[in-house]
């Protein structure tokens, strides 16, 4: 088995807590000069008057004029008081727009989770894989993948019976592991005697 090598990109799981009531917790926050911040997943809890969705609200700087504009996105016809949800896809903010507590004032606590990536980063588009624990199972090559980053990937599974030509194999299969960065893959055998397989990722902005 064979793993790729790439560029490590400068990613930092990031969480930001917002609060509508007044105290230590702010009620919003502005990404910061040189990042960009890719909102995965939400948890949302309310005072009074259960929300019917789930929703968080940004602002947006537009590029062509000064001004900017709050954005309220719904992520979910329904809501659970403290549930995680997953964004539809990852959200991201440029520096200088900021994340705010809904406009639906029965919102109080607002908990974003995503990742911090440096704006030089963001197009470093290969994720490095490393193939661990390799097996056969079943007529299955097997192995886990321990990937260079935990941001959203593309994968593609790659299998050859000769080093020097491997090809995408669609027998190819990622189960998601426990974190983010970690995954199983394998392929189908196929009765070849000898075969090797390599991993290719690269980031979904």
């Amino acid at each position: 088995m064979l793993a790729t090598l790439g560029a490590r990109a400068e990613v930092v799981p990031f969480n930001v807590f917002l609060a509508s009531s007044s105290g230590s917790t702010p009620s919003s926050y502005t990404i910061p000069a040189g990042k960009v911040y890719i909102i995965e997943g939400v948890v949302l809890a309310h005072n009074a008057g259960t929300p019917t969705e789930t929703q968080i609200r940004v602002s947006i700087d537009a590029d062509n004029i000064t001004a900017g504009s709050f954005l309220t996105i719904k992520i979910s016809d329904t809501y659970a008081l403290g549930s995680f949800v997953w964004m539809p896809q990852p959200f991201r903010l440029k520096a200088g727009e900021t994340l705010e507590v809904p406009q639906n004032a029965t919102y109080f606590i607002c908990r974003y989770f995503g990742l911090l990536i440096d704006e030089a980063d963001l197009y470093a588009q290969e994720i490095p894989v490393e193939l661990q624990s390799v097996g056969t199972q079943g007529g299955q090559l097997l192995a886990g993948a321990k990937y260079g980053s935990p941001r959203p990937r593309i994968t593609t599974i790659e299998s050859a019976v000769d080093v020097s030509d491997f090809t995408e194999d669609t027998t190819g299969v990622e189960v998601a592991g426990v974190t983010r960065d970690e995954a199983e893959v394998s392929v189908e055998q196929s009765g070849d005697a000898v075969k090797f397989m390599r991993v290719r990722a690269v980031a979904r902005n």
